[in-house]
C-alpha cells in the first residue's frame, strides 16, 4: 500500500508541471467602463510588435461580463494587447502571456468635431458567436497559388506541410466547402494543396461544429472546423475519398 502511494505521488508529480504550464498559456481579464459598467462586444486582438503590423496572430471579444479569454499556445511571449470598441479610446499595451487576469478600463472617446470622416480599421476579422469569419483578401499577397498557401496567411491559423490544418495550436478536424461536407479528414489535406486560392471569397473557423442528425448522440461531438468560401466559380457535388 506504501509503494502504491509514493507511485501516485510520483505520477502526479511528474504530469502537474505540464498541467500548469498549458493552464497559464493564455491571455485573460476584463473589459469595462470608467462607469464601472462591463463592456460587451468589444474586440480584443494580439499582435507581435508596438506597430501592430498585421497579421494579428489572433483575437477575441468580451462577454456579457466583459471578460474575454485568448489562447496564446505560447507561455511568457511578450504581445501588444489592442482593446477596441465604439464610443471608447483604443486601449493599447505590452504583455506578457501567462495566467494574467487584466482589469482594462476603456475611456470615453469625446472628440467633437465639425465635419467626421470616419475611416476605422479594419483588420479583416469578424467574430460572430463560435464562428470566426476571415476576409481572405485582406490577408492575402497577390502571390497565393492553393487555397493552402491562402489559409496559411490568416491570423491564428498554421498549415502543415501534409496540408492539415491548426487553429491556436487545436487540429481541425472538418474541412467545408461553402458550408457542405464533401471530403474525408485524409483527403481535406490534399483539397486544400490542390484547390486554386484564386476561386476562395472568404473562410471560417467554426469553433464547435456539430454534424449528423440531432437523434445521433455520436456524432454530436464538437469539432473544430474550417469553411471555405468560394466566389461560386466551384461546382462540387457528392463526398471526396483519398481513395478515389
Amino acid at each position: 500500500m506504501q509503494v502504491s502511494k509514493r507511485a501516485c505521488i510520483c505520477v502526479l508529480s511528474c504530469f502537474s508541471p505540464f498541467l500548469v504550464i498549458y493552464s497559464q498559456v493564455y491571455v485573460g481579464g476584463q473589459v469595462r467602463g470608467e462607469d464601472g459598467v462591463p463592456v460587451l462586444g468589444a474586440s480584443v486582438l494580439l499582435y507581435n510588435d508596438s506597430l501592430l503590423t498585421p497579421p494579428m496572430v489572433t483575437c477575441g471579444t468580451t462577454q456579457k461580463d466583459g471578460k474575454f479569454r485568448i489562447d496564446t499556445k505560447r507561455d511568457k511571449q511578450p504581445y501588444w494587447l489592442v482593446v477596441r470598441s465604439i464610443g471608447y479610446k483604443d486601449y493599447i499595451r505590452e504583455i506578457i502571456s501567462g495566467r494574467e487576469d487584466l482589469d482594462i478600463v476603456l475611456r470615453q472617446d469625446n472628440t467633437m468635431l465639425s465635419e467626421v470622416v470616419v475611416k476605422g480599421f479594419y483588420s479583416g476579422v469578424k467574430v460572430s458567436g463560435d464562428t470566426i469569419k476571415f476576409d481572405t483578401k485582406h490577408f492575402s499577397n497577390g502571390f497565393e497559388n492553393s487555397v493552402a498557401d491562402l489559409i496559411a496567411g490568416l491570423p491564428g491559423v498554421n498549415v502543415r506541410e501534409n496540408g492539415s490544418v491548426l487553429y491556436g495550436g487545436d487540429v481541425v478536424n472538418k474541412l467545408l466547402v461553402d458550408g457542405k461536407d464533401l471530403f474525408t479528414k485524409d483527403a481535406g489535406g490534399y483539397v486544400l494543396k490542390n484547390m486554386a486560392a484564386e476561386i476562395v471569397d472568404g473562410a471560417e473557423i467554426i469553433k464547435n461544429y456539430k454534424e449528423g442528425n440531432i437523434d445521433d448522440r455520436f456524432s454530436q461531438k464538437d469539432q473544430l472546423a474550417l469553411n471555405i468560401k468560394t466566389k461560386g466559380l466551384a461546382k462540387i457535388s457528392g463526398r471526396a475519398n483519398l481513395n478515389y
